[in-house]
């Protein structure tokens, strides 16, 4: 359906506390002006006249809709999912471990299992800068 606008994503909603619009007011300083969580109408920063940003809702939503297109069903089958914030909820990170996509990792003296991960980074003021970024998880044991 071309008008279809569906977004399909994980079943890693964004916290409540994160899913707020962001706003702009002007400061007395023409070269700067305050970055606002609309709902609570709490100033989180300063930035400069010219920034601009997506909240961390369509940031986070963007990074799982790219992953649902692009991995398959068998990967996001089992998705553990932890979310981080910081400075009055500025910054955010979601940190994504996909379970059933392992590789094993092993020699005489050491074995070790390794899980992709997906960590992405949001910042609604100029203090972080948006990354997202793939890692893996270890669990290893020795061997004897």
């Amino acid at each position: 359906m071309p008008l279809d606008m569906t977004i399909n994503v994980l079943n890693a909603p964004v916290p409540a506390h994160l899913s707020f619009p962001v706003g702009f007011e002007k400061t007395r300083f023409h070269k700067s002006k305050y970055v606002v969580n609309e709902a609570t109408d709490e100033i989180l920063g300063i930035v400069g006249k010219t920034f601009n940003c997506a909240s961390h809702l369509k940031f986070f939503e963007g990074v799982q809709e790219t992953m649902v297109e692009t991995l398959s069903d068998q990967d996001l089958s089992s998705v553990d999912v932890k979310w981080r914030s910081a400075r009055g909820n500025a910054w955010a990170m979601m940190d994504l471990r996909m379970n059933n996509v392992v590789a094993t990792i092993a020699n005489d003296k050491f074995q070790t299992t390794i899980n992709p991960r997906v960590i992405a980074l949001h910042g609604i003021d100029v203090h972080a800068r948006t990354k997202c970024t793939s890692a893996a998880s270890m669990r290893s044991a020795r061997t004897e």
